[in-house]
């Protein structure tokens, strides 16, 4: 009973040396980092949030001269001139209240900012659908290349195969014509080689000779 009371107290003063340290420690440690500039992370959640009630004050404090001012100013500036410019040019146009001869006077800049937004829109899609083509064609000059390596790469091994060419229309099948072509030699070749051929982007292997053709998918 008394070795249960002794190891109570070790616990309840080690419990309070710890608490007692964190207090005087700890204390420093933010102390330190308040004299250093950088705020605890609660701080920063505090400031960031009194910058965003700040902003909506602004905003909700606007006049409607000042919203259409505001989204005028957005349509001047070629830096905002993409879907989120205009978007943020049409928030002050709808913070305008009804009946007001701003409001009136806004229609013809709402129709413009709604075609500014989507021809913004239109280039944003042509420019992925360029992005993405360049991609493609990459990846393609990849494989032919993988295909030329490995055409150097038959010779050196004393392997005598008439060409390896990329083939397809999108280039994902690699292509080898070898007069000893047949199902066993694609196999192997696949087993030994399969990584690589899927890293590459390859679907399908085919081997044409003037007797057989075999191929495997990847």
């Amino acid at each position: 009973m008394r070795r249960r009371f002794f190891i109570a107290a070790i616990i309840a003063a080690f419990a309070s040396y710890v608490s007692g340290a964190c207090l005087t420690g700890c204390g420093r440690e933010k102390t330190e980092e308040r004299g250093q500039g950088r705020l605890a992370p609660a701080q920063d959640i505090r400031r960031r949030l009194d910058e965003r009630l700040a902003v909506r004050t602004r905003f909700a404090a606007m006049s409607p001269s000042e919203h259409l001012a505001a989204a005028r100013a957005r349509m001047a500036d070629t830096s905002q001139s993409g879907p989120a410019g205009m978007d943020e040019a049409t928030r002050h146009l709808a913070a305008i209240p009804p009946g007001t001869v701003e409001r009136r006077s806004d229609d013809a800049l709402a129709r413009e900012i709604s075609r500014r937004i989507q021809r913004a829109r239109e280039a944003e899609g042509r420019a992925r659908m360029a992005e993405e083509r360049a991609q493609l064609a990459q990846a393609r000059q990849n494989r032919e290349s993988y295909a030329g390596r490995l055409d150097e790469d038959f010779i050196r091994r004393g392997i005598e195969v008439d060409n390896v060419r990329v083939a397809g229309t999108d280039g994902t099948t690699l292509r080898i014509s070898y007069a000893l072509c047949g199902r066993v030699f694609v196999d192997r070749f696949v087993r030994g080689n399969r990584d690589e051929l899927v890293g590459a982007g390859f679907r399908r292997v085919e081997c044409n000779s003037s007797f057989e053709r075999a191929w495997m998918d990847l």
